[in-house]
């Protein structure tokens, strides 16, 4: 597995990625950046060791390029209360799980169970935290999209939680609950500003695989 410097990256499969992950310069509602600040006050250390130790950097949302950056939640629409009758959607709200890092990551096999890697830097991070008696209730979710071609790329973000999930909620379900349930519930929302044509329609349905 090799961490793939990102400066140069190979022609438009760069600039796919950079618009899947970061999102072009705009007004954002005050509501998103004001949570992300007061998120950003109180992140813990293994959190912050996980954001900025990728290959691709964490770069500024309105200005930073060849890097990825956590736009406000409610920049995405999904489905409102009353979708099946009115066909409405609304601003998603703050994030459930915290953005915890990313990785670009090249191999010349699929990389499979990412975090059950002993090499997995964002694993071994919370590892690290919890010998020391610290996040020992943390919890870390990984999206492993696998880009096939001659040689194997992965995109895996990651996300964490300091607090156990409640064990009523529907996140809780879908991570304790089975392969169906999960299936009937996942779905990628993108919002891609600017990029090529296929990139847009990436949100629809893509083989799926759970690893728990």
């Amino acid at each position: 597995m090799k961490r793939i410097p990102t400066q140069r990256e190979s022609g438009g499969r760069e600039r796919a990625l950079k618009n899947i992950m970061h999102t072009a310069k705009q007004k954002h509602r005050s509501s998103g950046t004001e949570s992300t600040a007061s998120r950003s006050s109180s992140t813990p250390g293994w959190i912050t060791e996980s954001i900025n130790g990728g290959s691709l950097r964490h770069v500024d949302l309105h200005c930073g390029v060849n890097g990825w950056a956590s736009p406000p939640g409610d920049l995405f629409s999904l489905r409102s209360r009353n979708y099946f009758t009115k066909k409405q959607k609304s601003p998603s709200g703050d994030y459930l799980l915290s953005p915890a890092g990313m990785d670009w990551l090249k191999s010349s096999t699929k990389l499979d169970n990412v975090l059950g890697r002993p090499d997995n830097r964002v694993a071994n991070a919370l590892k690290k935290a919890q010998s020391q008696n610290k996040s020992l209730k943390s919890f870390i979710f990984a999206i492993n999209l696998q880009v096939p071609g001659k040689d194997q790329h992965s995109a895996v973000f990651y996300f964490a939680s300091e607090d156990p999930l409640p064990s009523d909620s529907l996140l809780y379900r879908f991570i304790n609950g089975d392969d169906a349930f999960r299936n009937q519930r996942f779905k990628i929302v993108n919002r891609i500003v600017k990029g090529p044509v296929g990139g847009e329609k990436s949100g629809r349905k893509l083989q799926r695989v759970f690893i728990r």
